[in-house]
């Protein structure tokens, strides 16, 4: 049987053949492989051998600063290079001050001792080395050499280590906030934390920041004893709720930093309303006493207690802040009650309560009030009178309605209250008296009264003249007067007098008013502003009133002066006298009356007669006082004048003279415009 073969075996000729062929191959495929390994090598090296001299150049070093020495430097380069790529003089040293700077220095020879870098520049190594393939032109790599312009080149930088800062420990805190007050708090209300920092050895120094309210705010520490430190601020929260807060100490050159937390409450404040329907009620019939309790942040919840005094009435649980109980008063009379909001646990609101006054009635219990309007009234206007009767239930029946035991009027009720008029006719205070008589057995009768006052219609009094100024001092001026009803008053012209005041003279009996009006004439004897005052007395239906007129009085310059003239001085008991003779038609106006008698001629007995002069007078008193003479020079206090005709001016001394003689003089200076240079002159006696 033939079989088919495959592969049939090679004879020793045709194997050796074949291998001849291959092996080039196969040698040539090794010899690629080997290369290659070197170049990739020789990479590595270099690449390590920047970085390693680099990292050394870096470090501040022992003697002589690393940076300084090139040939260290060097050196650390070298130790990579295991196939010898490179040489010394392809390694180069610079410095510069960082990322995308310029080199200002190159670390040539043994040791650069010119080079001074600041903090933050740099250390930058570079190495060049040179690959050629060991039989060239057999495997496609080219070679790299420096020679050429092409080798292969790693470039490595390290921020040179100039100083190495070793801080100190610093001592450990411990931050605790002692109190946050008030707790709770209502939303806007000032919060003060109090906060204290514990050292161990120190006293903390610096800020506490306080955070978790809606207004925060920072500590300054103050130093205290046993190494602690403290400091307080305020803070607001804006919403109610379980609030933290936190106090972080931010730590100082010699302590950590440190916080503390705490929880604080905002609760809300409330508004609790209590209120009683029906209010009054009678005796023994249930009442409904509703309460409401509010904030302006949020539903309050909780319960709310109701009591009378010592009494307990009914606990009500609030549900949307409302709620109501039921209640029996056994006895009549007002009832303080007192209504107590108690808060949810979980709450976050305040307490608060209300106070409320319910009445209770005995069945049918009235109360009877009476009005007037207007009041007070005028004579014969017409008042209205109102009544109210009140009870649990609207009242009916009448209310009579008296003064002084006198009937006024009587009112039907409708609906618990009723009107009628009248009119007084006389002035005075009056009580009126309002009696409620009730038709049905409910209710129970009751009074009560009004104090009502009838005053006369008021006048308005007018005071006017009918001369022009100027007014002149001893002018006769015209008076009229007016007396009307004030707005609002009667229509009846008032009657009756009214008396001037303010006068020197004239206008001494009252004017009888005739249709409401009358006149008189006054004269001024001094000059100056003058007010004149006329008084309505009233009749029986007008009120009193005033008016008032105010003049300027002066004097006008008088001619004819010399013409005045004094007469004989006469000497009675403890007087002196004098008669003026003036013929002018003017008041003539005293400047100074200048006065000499004969001082020691006094009837007292003994050694000392001295007379002294204690008053003058020119129909009346201008002058007192306890001149001991002999000479004296009067000047008046006050405007005195010299009336037209005849006038006394009298001297009054302490006792009668003794003795009379020549030496008595009277001089008066005058002051009326026109008579100022006029001097009356007098030194004879009767």
């Amino acid at each position: 049987m033939n079989l088919l073969k495959f592969n049939p075996p090679k004879s020793k000729a045709q194997a050796i053949v074949e291998f001849a062929i291959v092996l080039p191959v196969l040698l040539l495929l090794v010899y690629g492989l080997i290369e290659t390994g070197r170049l990739l090598f020789i990479y590595s090296s270099v690449n390590n051998a920047t970085r390693q001299a680099a990292r050394w150049g870096s470090t501040s070093g022992g003697s002589i600063p690393h940076y300084q020495d090139c040939a260290g430097i060097r050196a650390a380069a070298q130790a990579g290079d295991f196939l010898n790529a490179f040489d010394d003089v392809d390694i180069t040293i610079t410095y510069d001050h960082g990322p995308g700077t310029t080199s200002y220095d190159t670390c040539d020879g043994s040791v650069d001792t010119g080079v001074t870098p600041a903090q933050g520049d740099r250390i930058v190594v570079s190495v060049q080395a040179d690959y050629n393939t060991i039989v060239p032109d057999i495997v496609p790599i080219l070679s790299r050499t420096v020679a050429g312009g092409n080798p292969i080149t790693a470039t490595s930088a390290r921020t040179l280590l100039l100083e190495v800062l070793v801080q100190p420990p610093k001592e450990p805190t411990i931050t605790t906030i002692l109190s946050d007050q008030p707790e709770p708090s209502e939303p806007g209300q000032l919060v003060e934390i109090v906060v204290e920092v514990s050292g161990t050895k120190t006293p903390p120094t610096g800020t506490v920041e306080i955070t978790g309210a809606d207004q925060n705010c920072t500590i300054t520490l103050v130093s205290g004893s046993n190494n602690t430190s403290s400091g307080s601020c305020f803070v607001r929260f804006d919403s109610i709720g379980d609030k933290t807060l936190t106090a972080t100490y931010t730590g100082d050159s010699k302590h950590d930093p440190s916080d503390d937390t705490e929880t604080h409450s905002v609760w809300g404040p409330t508004t609790t309303t209590l209120t009683t329907s029906p209010n009054p009620s009678l005796i023994n019939t249930s009442v409904t006493l509703q309460v409401s309790v509010t904030s302006a942040y949020g539903t309050p919840t909780g319960t709310v207690d109701i009591t009378m005094g010592s009494t307990s009435i009914c606990t009500i649980t609030l549900s949307g802040g409302t709620g109501s109980c039921t209640y029996t008063f056994t006895s009549d009379g007002d009832k303080i009650l007192t209504a107590s909001y108690n808060r949810a646990n979980d709450a976050f609101f305040f307490n608060s309560s209300d106070t409320h006054t319910h009445r209770v009635f005995l069945p049918g219990e009235t109360t009877t009030t009476i009005t007037t309007s207007p009041s007070p009234s005028l004579v014969n206007q017409q008042v209205t009178i109102t009544v109210n009767v009140t009870s649990t239930s609207t009242p009916t029946g009448t209310v009579a309605v008296t003064t002084g035991g006198t009937p006024v009027c009587t009112i039907n009720l409708s609906g618990g209250t009723g009107t009628c008029t009248t009119t007084f006719s006389t002035v005075g205070n009056r009580t009126l008296t309002a009696t409620y008589t009730p038709d049905s057995a409910f209710f129970l009768g009751s009074s009560g009264s009004v104090n009502h006052s009838v005053q006369l219609p008021p006048t308005t009094t007018t005071l006017t003249t009918t001369n022009a100024p100027p007014y002149l001092v001893g002018q006769t001026i015209n008076l009229n007067v007016t007396v009307q009803n004030a707005p609002g008053g009667s229509t009846v012209t008032p009657t009756g007098t009214v008396t001037i005041s303010g006068q020197s003279s004239g206008c001494t009996t009252p004017i009888t008013l005739v249709n409401g009006s009358g006149s008189c004439t006054v004269t001024f004897s001094t000059a100056g502003s003058k007010t004149l005052t006329a008084t309505y007395s009233g009749d029986a239906g007008h009120a009193a009133s005033t008016g008032t007129l105010t003049l300027t009085v002066t004097t006008s310059a008088v001619t004819g002066c010399n013409t005045v003239t004094l007469g004989l001085l006469r000497q009675s008991g403890g007087s002196m006298t004098v008669t003026i003779n003036n013929p002018l038609t003017e008041f003539l106006q005293i400047a100074n009356v200048t006065v000499t008698w004969n001082h020691d001629k006094g009837h007292q007995t003994g050694s000392d007669k001295t007379l002294r002069l204690q008053s003058v007078s020119l129909g009346s008193v201008f002058w007192t006082g306890d001149e001991p003479g002999p000479t004296s020079t009067i000047t008046p206090t006050s405007a005195i004048f010299i009336p037209p005709g005849t006038s006394t001016l009298t001297f009054t001394f302490h006792q009668v003279f003794d003795r009379w003689d020549n030496t008595e003089q009277v001089t008066i200076n005058l002051s009326t415009p026109g008579c100022e240079s006029v001097v009356l002159f007098q030194n004879q006696h009767e």
